[in-house]
């Protein structure tokens, strides 16, 4: 899809709905990422304290020059079953805030600060399909350090991901 059958799909005003497909945009995208995981990651901190998965116990150590050193440490409680209930938990909630914010929304907190939304290629808001397919995707998109997002984006008239292209989905300045 090129800038024209976008904006034929966003009913062609200009004034109202420019598609995300310029530099500027594309870095307009990426902090409203980096503001979204930031949300998910103090949010997610919080619940580890509170659900007791994490602790911060004061460790004693010998420094290089032989005084003894109280510091803080954080600590896993539970180990590895703990580690992996929280990455599985993790994900999950990830995908949701993403896939439910879109799909009810039409954008994030962080897009939602930077002036974007996600919308259908016919200028339709997401259905819960489009935006579980498209979050689902991010997986995909992270691979090699986000390269695959990167040469997906790149490659695209309208700077879609991998995700984009296959849920037919559009990210658009509002």
């Amino acid at each position: 899809m090129d800038y024209a059958e976008a904006l034929a799909a966003t009913g062609g005003n200009p004034g109202r709905v420019r598609v995300a497909g310029n530099v500027y945009c594309s870095v307009r995208r990426f902090f409203a990422y980096v503001i979204d995981t930031a949300i998910l990651t103090a949010g997610f901190i919080v619940f580890m304290f509170a659900a007791g998965w994490v602790h911060v116990a004061n460790v004693t150590v010998t420094s290089q020059s032989g005084q003894q050193v109280t510091v803080p440490q954080v600590f896993y409680a539970g180990g590895l079953p703990t580690g992996f209930k929280a990455t599985v938990l993790g994900l999950a909630v990830t995908l949701a805030y993403f896939s439910v914010m879109e799909w009810m929304a039409g954008w994030t907190i962080g897009k939602m600060l930077l002036g974007l939304r996600v919308v259908s290629l016919d200028g339709e808001e997401l259905t819960i399909l489009q935006a579980v397919v498209r979050n689902l995707l991010r997986i995909v998109d992270a691979f090699f350090g986000c390269l695959v997002a990167l040469i997906s984006m790149l490659t695209s008239d309208c700077r879609q991901r991998v995700g984009d292209r296959a849920a037919g989905s559009i990210v658009i300045r509002w």
